[in-house]
């Protein structure tokens, strides 16, 4: 998992093929998902952010994290970007990261149950499982993992 940056222009931004260009090079573009475009640096981004803010395409500073892919659950494409790689984005903003500590087989195997509902993807990093769920979702991910005996750990890609 790694924290990149998207820079959200105007959809003029269609219309406008040079200043498309001039983005794209950009020091430490990756690519495009629609109309926001892709650093893997917080200076990348701030770049095309000015160069935006110039012409007056600008939009939105999106923060994302770039994820192996996984198991995606009924809400990812709510939570996520649809990019031209195969790469998969979530919205940093919006979602919730958290692993399983400790429990019962048992505990784990019914609260994974109660989990899918509410799961936006799971992956595996470092040989660990990650749990991605909308970020609102925290007192309920703890009273759940509670109710089933389970120690869950929260993680801030920010820190």
């Amino acid at each position: 998992m790694k924290l990149i940056y998207g820079i959200e222009a105007d959809y003029i931004i269609e219309e406008l093929p040079e200043f498309e260009k001039i983005l794209c090079d950009v020091p430490h573009f990756i690519e495009r998902a629609e109309t926001i475009f892709i650093f893997d640096s917080l200076e990348g981004a701030e770049q095309a952010r000015e160069l935006m803010q110039e012409v007056g395409i600008y939009i939105e500073f999106h923060k994302l994290i770039l994820i192996p892919s996984g198991t995606l659950g009924e809400l990812y494409f709510d939570y996520s970007l649809a990019s031209q790689s195969d790469h998969t984005y979530l919205l940093h903003d919006l979602v919730l990261i958290f692993s399983i500590v400790s429990g019962t087989e048992k505990g784990i195997e019914m609260f994974k149950y109660q989990l899918e509902e509410h799961l936006v993807v799971k992956t595996i990093s470092d040989s660990k499982e990650f749990f991605f769920v909308d970020e609102s979702l925290e007192p309920l991910i703890r009273k759940t993992a509670q109710a089933y005996d389970i120690e869950v750990s929260f993680f801030d890609l920010d820190k």
